[in-house]
């Protein structure tokens, strides 16, 4: 646990000391271009600039609801899709409790479907 919190840290004071745009927010969570817009990434927020990353680059398209955050990622040729439910998130909790995916385009939207998953919008 404490390794896991130091090293939490450690990436929240290396994305803070970098440039970065806001693209989208629904706070806590924050779409964030990280030096250039090839490293747009969805963040939490923690306070004073700094992020714990959610979904790596390079975040596509974003939705949120009351319950649910979903996004689009795209790396190369191949895109995946997740989800996070905001109930099971905090900035201490461990993503992979929070963060589901990675889906293909099918499996997503049956997950979509069957969970009511709020649409998704482009960044642009």
């Amino acid at each position: 646990m404490i390794i896991r919190l130091k090293a939490i840290l450690i990436i929240v004071i290396l994305i803070s000391g970098c440039d970065s745009d806001s693209l989208w927010s629904d706070y806590p969570y924050e779409v964030i271009a990280i030096d250039s817009y090839d490293n747009v990434r969805l963040g939490y927020d923690v306070g004073d600039g700094g992020y714990i990353t959610r979904v790596g680059p390079r975040v596509v398209l974003i939705g949120s609801s009351k319950k649910y955050v979903v996004v689009k990622q795209c790396k190369n040729a191949s895109c995946a899709y997740y989800y996070i439910d905001k109930s099971l998130d905090s900035e201490i909790a461990d993503p992979n409790y929070a963060v589901r995916g990675p889906f293909s385009e099918k499996e997503f939207n049956a997950v979509s479907n069957r969970l009511g998953l709020p649409k998704l919008y482009s960044l642009e």
